[in-house]
């Protein structure tokens, strides 16, 4: 368990974390129970909105930053957030049948997508919000936007089965920048509200969303069941 904003990168069986004062510690092996959670600390507002999010070093938001960092997760982890779960980075699992990953956000589960003035490409001042950035990014369609920050991910994989408890899945400023190529996710996606991942006016991802098979009769470690878990009637009353 961990408190306030914590970065996780995967590698093999074992992880890296940041924590949310700024220690690094590992490589780490992953719990035995599977199970990572963050927690909230103190200060946590959760009144996140796509169009306005920064990404500040630290916050007491129980926010999980997850990737493999350019390698890829063996054997099984859920990782679950207080608040939020924010993928900056591609996350692989190796090719054994055995892998499996769940990510479970009571939020959002959101893909980092910075976005920058054309004259500070690499937010050297910090992140911006798309009114600070560029105006109304996606106004008329008319190509004057915003540019996609240093930290956007082009191409970006997920394979991992993802479920945000009260909102959605979705890609920061998906109404932003330039297109940012193929958002692949290779396991499940279960959300209340369905997340905007990119526009008809060429921002953010094109979709390739693939089932994994494996979780008709697998699950992540102490994972909802996403075929099992249904409403049933359970007594009907005729007025």
């Amino acid at each position: 368990t961990y408190t306030g904003q914590t970065k996780i990168v995967l590698s093999g069986n074992s992880m890296t974390v940041t924590t949310s004062t700024g220690g690094t510690v590992g490589p780490l092996q992953v719990p035995s129970d599977g199970v990572v959670y963050v927690q909230n600390g103190s200060g946590c507002s959760n009144s996140y909105s796509p169009f306005t999010t920064t990404y500040p070093s630290t916050s007491g938001c129980g926010n999980a930053i997850v990737d493999t960092g350019g390698s890829s997760y063996s054997g099984q982890l859920t990782i679950a957030a207080e608040n939020d779960v924010i993928i900056d980075g591609d996350i692989r699992r190796t090719s054994s049948s055995a892998d499996l990953l769940g990510l479970i956000a009571n939020n959002f589960i959101r893909v980092q997508h910075p976005v920058c003035k054309s004259s500070d490409l690499s937010c050297s001042s910090g992140t911006y919000t798309e009114q600070e950035a560029k105006g109304d990014c996606d106004a008329n369609n008319d190509g004057s936007r915003a540019v996609n920050g240093t930290g956007s991910n082009s191409n970006l994989t997920i394979d991992a089965a993802l479920l945000a408890i009260d909102h959605s899945f979705i890609v920061d400023h998906y109404d932003c920048g330039s297109a940012l190529g193929t958002l692949t996710v290779n396991g499940a996606i279960s959300q209340k509200f369905r997340g905007a991942v990119g526009t008809t006016g060429g921002t953010g991802y094109i979709k390739d969303y693939n089932y994994d098979d494996r979780l008709r009769f697998q699950e992540p470690p102490h994972f909802f069941d996403p075929v099992q878990s249904a409403w049933h009637v359970q007594r009907e009353t005729l007025g």
